[in-house]
């Protein structure tokens, strides 16, 4: 037991010696219209500020660069077509695009990027940017919903609770999300999806994701789980 505990603990004496030599890049994304709370654009500035997060970074010895705010907007023209079925999806889909394109260079250059948000649908863009750098990336999704509705399923409409499926390598991009496409295998093509949004895939295999802390799961969901799992 003590052999096994301390071995606990010099694995996480290693990784916070490697998490020392980061160099970790923040990016504030104070996003909220994929939900319908107010409050959660106000994340970024609170972290930073009143939680000290830069200043504690530095004192575990990272190198941190703070990249500023990728801001919401909805101007993208290319990307602004509706859907009916997806709040606010032209504004989720532009900022979630635009953070896309700030995480990639960062992981191009093995910065370590740390998202700060803003609602759960912006993970649609931290995760897309990362994968169009690692093709293998793991996901540990904590939450306690899945987040694996989609926009014929989903009982609100609203994109935070579609952001897992948008980022699975089952699913297609709805309208106003054509960027997210990516060239795949036929044979993981699922024809069961071909009746929703969510039918070419994207980049992260189902195999690849691990959902921590679940407790309460949509019908639409569960049918999902149980075509991927």
């Amino acid at each position: 037991m003590f052999h096994r505990l301390s071995g606990r603990i010099g694995s996480i004496a290693w990784h916070r010696r490697r998490l020392s030599r980061q160099i970790v890049s923040i990016v504030g994304v104070p996003f909220g219209k994929g939900q319908t709370k107010k409050g959660v654009e106000r994340g970024p500035t609170v972290l930073r500020e009143e939680g000290r997060l830069l200043e504690r970074l530095r004192e575990i010895g990272c190198e941190v660069f703070d990249v500023g705010d990728v801001l919401p907007t909805s101007d993208d023209r290319a990307l602004t077509r509706s859907n009916a079925r997806l709040t606010n999806a032209s504004e989720v889909s532009a900022t979630c695009y635009r953070l896309a394109e700030t995480v990639a260079p960062l992981a191009e250059n093995d910065h370590f990027s740390l998202v700060l948000g803003g609602d759960h649908s912006i993970s649609v863009g931290s995760i897309n940017g990362l994968v169009s750098v690692w093709n293998n990336l793991g996901v540990v999704w904590v939450d306690a919903h899945p987040d694996l509705n989609s926009p014929n399923d989903s009982p609100t409409g609203n994109a935070h609770g579609m952001s897992a499926l948008s980022s699975l390598k089952v699913l297609q991009s709805p309208h106003g999300f054509e960027w997210l496409k990516s060239k795949w295998d036929s044979h993981l093509r699922l024809p069961l999806f071909s009746f929703c949004y969510f039918c070419d895939l994207v980049k992260v295999l189902p195999n690849r994701l691990v959902q921590i802390g679940i407790r309460q799961i949509d019908p639409g969901e569960r049918c999902v789980l149980c075509i991927i799992l």
